[in-house]
């Protein structure tokens, strides 16, 4: 007699899973389990805007273009003798009336208590301007006095003293100033908040920002007293005087005498805004508030949606700076990647850890993590532009570096990753059994599969053309993750064979 043994078959679904586009970006506010594989919950110093994921944003050594004898050069800034920390960097934009050019000068504040400067257009170092002891943070701002380019200093301690200084005559020292937190030249006048009284906005005298007395004919002062909290930072923009204060903005117009000042409030935030992240970024100020990124129009504001509303959970960003250059704003800031990596300036103290490029047409963005960037300078001229900055990494202080898109800080090159969200495929009944992966790449990297039971390591080797790797993974969700710390690298969108069974 034959027994027949019928064994229960199972039907089984192949599928061919393609990460087709890394341009999706980044989404960190809607639950994983409803993204697709190609979003990514975290991603950092990969450049994924283009499809692929390249080598993202950097930081070397400023240079700068200049001729000289008729020969395109290259000018390195190195910081003078004896500096160990620059405190503070600005352009002063004078006009060279003798040869009829724009001569821009770099100006900083060592720690060594001296201002130095430096010509763009010479490849020479720093000289030495003065030596001026500033207890707080020190404060500049252009202006035209006396028909002559000159630069502005104040600070924020309490000595009320006021320095001017055109490039030729050693610098002068003005008396009776408030101690000044930000200043803005608007309608004639200089505008300043004030660490000594934060709900006023003081003005000096038309036209003459060594005077401020008070007076109806002379300077004085605005006080502004209601729920928005401390007047921070000064914006002159499309002739109108923003005040960027703790929970909201005032807008101030501050054209004929004094009388015919208005003062009026323009918006209530119900989240903390960090003033210095504010900036004029052409038709718009962006800002970064308690939950994230916001714009402001001159009369509304809206959060601007970046993905990266959970990076900005239970951080302090008091010390976030923005900066604007070429389309893009650049926000050094600290986020919240929520893991147990330590990247860069984060393996000792810092106060910020990331640097992030939001490109104002597209949305588009490049995060830099690991950086602790106290200092942003945007430089402007005929011949270039660059974003300068400074760190606050030990033994770093004090050298000035330009940013870039080469994946590498000072030649080290970044630790770069890029991971998906966790997923079941649309199957949650399921087992998945991940069979292989195709994927190519320009340079090393290492594929991490997670599991809802084990983590997976592969190391994958540089190709030009894709390349097969047996997984044999059996699980219910799994997410993947790319990682690699090469400066230059490309790797294309890899496309996983999945049987569900």
């Amino acid at each position: 007699m034959l027994y027949s043994e019928r064994l229960p078959y199972k039907n089984q679904t192949i599928l061919n899973v393609a990460l087709t586009d890394f341009s999706k970006g980044i989404n960190s506010y809607k639950s994983e389990s409803v993204l697709p594989l190609n979003y990514a919950v975290k991603s950092y110093n990969f450049n994924f805007n283009k499809g692929s994921l390249s080598e993202g944003l950097g930081l070397s050594v400023l240079t700068t273009p200049y001729t000289s004898l008729g020969r395109k050069r290259i000018k390195t800034f190195e910081a003078p003798q004896g500096v160990n920390k620059i405190i503070g960097a600005w352009i002063f934009k004078r006009y060279d009336y003798i040869g009829n050019v724009e001569a821009p000068l770099m100006v900083i504040y060592g720690d060594d208590n001296t201002y130095y400067c430096t010509n763009f257009k010479l490849n020479t170092g720093f000289s030495a301007m003065s030596q001026i002891l500033i207890d707080g943070q020190p404060v500049g701002i252009n202006y035209r006095l006396d028909n002559k380019d000159c630069m502005i200093f104040c600070s924020t301690d309490a000595q009320g003293v006021m320095y001017t200084w055109d490039s030729i005559n050693p610098m002068q020292m003005h008396e009776n100033c408030p101690a000044v937190v930000s200043l803005a030249l608007h309608a004639g006048r200089l505008f300043a908040t004030s660490t000594g009284d934060k709900k006023k906005l003081y003005f000096s005298d038309d036209l003459d920002p060594r005077n401020w007395q008070t007076s109806a004919s002379e300077g004085g002062y605005i006080e502004i007293s209601d729920e928005r909290g401390s007047l921070n930072k000064l914006i002159e923009w499309n002739n109108y005087l923003y005040i960027m204060r703790d929970y909201g903005i005032t807008r101030v117009s501050a054209w004929g005498e004094q009388e015919d000042f208005v003062v009026r409030h323009l918006y209530l935030s119900t989240g903390k805004i960090y003033a210095n992240s504010a900036v004029h970024c052409g038709s718009c100020i962006l800002m970064l508030c308690k939950d994230g990124l916001y714009r402001f129009d001159g009369v509304d504001t809206q959060k601007v949606n970046t993905g990266l509303d959970k990076f900005f959970e239970d951080v302090d960003n008091e010390n976030a700076i923005g900066a604007f250059l070429d389309g893009k704003y650049y926000l050094a800031c600290n986020l919240n990647y929520n893991d147990e990596e330590v990247v860069g300036c984060e393996s000792g103290e810092y106060k910020n850890n990331t640097l992030l490029e939001y490109d104002i047409t597209t949305g588009q963005i490049n995060i830099l993590r690991g950086v602790d960037i106290s200092m942003l300078l945007t430089l402007q001229t005929k011949e270039f532009s660059k974003l300068a900055c400074c760190v606050d990494t030990i033994n770093q202080q004090n050298i000035l570096m330009q940013v870039d898109h080469s994946g590498s800080v000072l030649g080290v090159p970044t630790q770069k990753l890029w991971q998906s969200p966790t997923t079941d495929l649309g199957y949650p009944n399921n087992y998945k059994v991940l069979n292989e992966i195709y994927i190519t790449s320009s340079a090393n990297a290492v594929l991490k599969i997670n599991t809802n039971n084990k983590t997976y390591n592969i190391n994958i080797a540089s190709s030009n053309a894709p390349k097969k790797y047996k997984l044999n993974i059996k699980c219910n969700t799994f997410s993947v993750a790319l990682s690699s710390s090469q400066s230059k690298i490309d790797i294309k969108p890899p496309t996983l064979k999945v049987t569900i069974v």
